[in-house]
């Protein structure tokens, strides 16, 4: 069975906030749980804003789209990740660096079905 950008997307995406969902319970830091809440939200809103963007751009390449977007989410979360340095609380700052971290190998683990589709 075939599956359409829009529906990877979809499943990548899930996958990855059920699991920064589930580390907020577990997050001691209040500074980090309360910005990782708040990630949350923005999460739900860019992914929106992303299956729009499917509908609107269906001839760009779904690697590249793909590309863009994890780019963009990367983005957002070091951006985070700098406003918390910028605090100096080193320990609420390697406590984000290690939720990216996951976040990040998360994000690629979609790029091998990404390529599939692409060819």
């Amino acid at each position: 069975m075939e599956i359409t950008l829009a529906e990877l997307w979809d499943r990548c995406w899930k996958g990855c906030f059920d699991c920064m969902e589930s580390r907020i319970p577990s997050l001691e830091n209040e500074k980090v749980a309360a910005l990782w809440s708040k990630k949350l939200k923005k999460c739900q809103s860019c992914k929106v804003e992303y299956l729009e963007s499917l509908k609107r751009y269906e001839i760009i390449d779904p690697l590249e789209r793909w590309a863009n977007y994890t780019r963009k989410c990367l983005l957002c979360m070091l951006d985070d990740m700098s406003h918390i340095a910028e605090t100096g609380d080193l320990e609420a700052t390697a406590i984000y660096k290690k939720l990216l971290s996951q976040c990040i190998e998360c994000m690629f683990r979609g790029f091998d079905e990404i390529t599939e589709i692409r060819t």
